[in-house]
């Protein structure tokens, strides 16, 4: 596999890392809402323990001012606890004799009683039945708590695998974006041959999705046969010539690539065969322009290819640079 499909595959990953980032605070705001409930879950336990006392010491008190007090104190607790038991109806952590809806009916119906006979006994009752419903709401609320660490410690886990894998593809990225700018070759202004290669590539697959033409040109610049006199130096110059021409002269959406010692590559994208041979003419026409005297001893040798369809993107290369 090229880099390219190497960081392709990389972009996949990164995008179902983001999917895992984006669910970790959901997963955080459930971790949440289920401490709320625990904490909830405490605090109907001592309303409920308090209760149980207060039937317990209201049976042995005759003041109807204190008893009033007490009857508040219990009838405020019940209806605070009401609807924590109402949404744990059915809790399968519950470990008392019913369910804990159930249980907490039973509480508040003897409690009803009581409230009309105010009998020691029945007083007794109550008190045993709110510590039993307390025993088993605490013991309740503690198993909720053991899967509530459960989850925590998995999220905790979960966050550190995904951190760690988005740095690791953090890095590739910009890794290959290091090996892109060496190949890219800022300051020359001109990509080098494997940069020219992976962009055809790219190229070939946009061409592929959007069933539009692509071409290429290559331009060979050499001494004229009669002119082996002409100077290494002079050639050079010539070259660098070329360079800048093609540069200034060329579209915004091609590429142009120095592939050899004398040697450049064009990407077209988006040009077909009748295109390709036009942009031949007139950057030939251009280059001799700008070689001028130059151009007696320097020989252009342009060549332009169209890709075919259903070529392979490798062949294609092989056909543009041979």
């Amino acid at each position: 596999m090229n880099a390219v499909n190497k960081l392709w595959s990389i972009y996949k990953v990164t995008w179902l890392l983001y999917i895992g980032i984006v669910l970790m605070p959901i997963g955080t705001l459930y971790v949440y809402f289920q401490l709320t409930h625990f904490v909830d879950g405490e605090q109907v336990v001592r309303e409920i323990a308090q209760a149980g006392g207060d039937m317990l010491e209201r049976s042995a008190i005759s003041e109807d001012k204190i008893r009033a007090r007490i009857d508040s104190r219990i009838e405020t607790a019940l209806a605070d606890s009401a609807s924590w038991y109402r949404s744990h109806a059915d809790s399968s952590y519950y470990v008392g004799s019913q369910t804990p809806w159930k249980d907490f009916r039973d509480l508040r119906s003897c409690w009803e009683s009581l409230k009309t006979h105010a009998d020691r006994s029945e007083a007794l009752q109550c008190w045993r039945e709110a510590r039993s419903l307390a025993f088993a709401t605490e013991r309740m609320n503690m198993l909720l708590f053991d899967r509530i660490r459960t989850y925590l410690l998995l999220a905790i886990v979960l966050s550190v695998i995904l951190m760690g894998l988005l740095i690791y593809v953090v890095r590739y990225y910009m890794y290959h974006q290091v090996c892109k700018s060496i190949v890219h070759a800022p300051d020359d202004g001109l990509h080098d041959r494997e940069y020219c290669r992976l962009s055809l590539t790219q190229l070939c697959a946009q061409a592929d999705r959007s069933e539009r033409p692509l071409s290429t040109m290559l331009i060979r610049a050499e001494l004229q046969e009669n002119r082996k006199h002409f100077r290494t130096e002079e050639l050079a110059e010539a070259i660098v010539v070329l360079e800048e021409a093609l540069k200034e002269g060329t579209r915004l959406s091609d590429i142009v690539c120095r592939i050899g010692k004398e040697s450049f590559f064009l990407l077209m994208p988006n040009t077909d065969e009748e295109g390709a041979e036009m942009a031949v003419a007139r950057i030939g026409r251009m280059l001799e322009g700008k070689l001028g005297k130059a151009a007696e001893h320097v020989k252009l040798e342009l060549r332009a290819h169209t890709r075919r369809p259903e070529e392979k993107c490798a062949d294609f290369w092989k056909r543009s640079t041979r």
